[in-house]
């Protein structure tokens, strides 16, 4: 018998509740969501956002790609990766041009240079490619949600994902509700990657 690892299929979902702490949930979000330019396969890869903070969220995820990349017009930022190779860097122009979604900032592509401007997209088509394959770059489809239950039933309504990552307080009892009636490799709260990380 050889040795081997399996990898679960799923795509990663971010869920904010009513009652994170948006500072942190932005940043937190938009740093897993570009680093390597969203080629990490633990990268989140939709977000629900409680509809109370939805504009809340957008704003401040805007804020912080302005930060970490300078204005939105700065197409080519030097702080930027750019994808692994063209034909991806086409696959994701397709995701983006098909998904029927209002792209709220970002949606550029430069396929000669492989760049993908970081892209948030409301909510697009469920059936779209951006919603049924995994992303592996820097485009984050947002949707809102007034129920847990209407996020726990998307989730197990698709493969296992690699992880959930659950932003709101600590005690809330809906963190209890997403850890006992989805099934992830990881379920994480208010952080986002660490898991990847290893001690030496």
């Amino acid at each position: 018998m050889v040795p081997c690892i399996l990898e679960l299929g799923g795509k990663c979902p971010v869920i904010v509740d009513h009652d994170a702490d948006m500072n942190l949930t932005a940043s937190k979000v938009m740093w897993g969501k570009t680093l390597n330019s969203g080629q990490v396969c633990i990268a989140p890869d939709y977000v629900f956002v409680h509809e109370k903070r939805l504009k809340e969220f957008v704003e401040a995820c805007q804020g912080k790609l302005t930060s970490f990349f300078g204005e939105e017009n700065k197409k080519l930022s030097p702080y930027q990766g750019r994808i692994v190779n063209k034909f991806h860097t086409e696959r994701l122009k397709k995701a983006i041009d098909t998904c029927q979604g209002q792209i709220i900032c970002g949606g550029k592509v430069d396929v000669e240079k492989q760049h993908v401007q970081p892209t948030l997209v409301l909510e697009p088509k469920k059936d779209s490619i951006l919603m049924t394959e995994e992303i592996f770059g820097c485009v984050l489809p947002i949707f809102p949600y007034s129920s847990i239950n209407e996020v726990i039933e998307f989730i197990n309504s698709k493969d296992k994902p690699l992880t959930v990552y659950y932003f709101g307080s600590y005690g809330n009892p809906n963190m209890d509700r997403v850890r006992e009636q989805t099934s992830s490799g990881h379920l994480m709260q208010n952080e986002m990657l660490y898991q990847f990380c290893t001690n030496y």
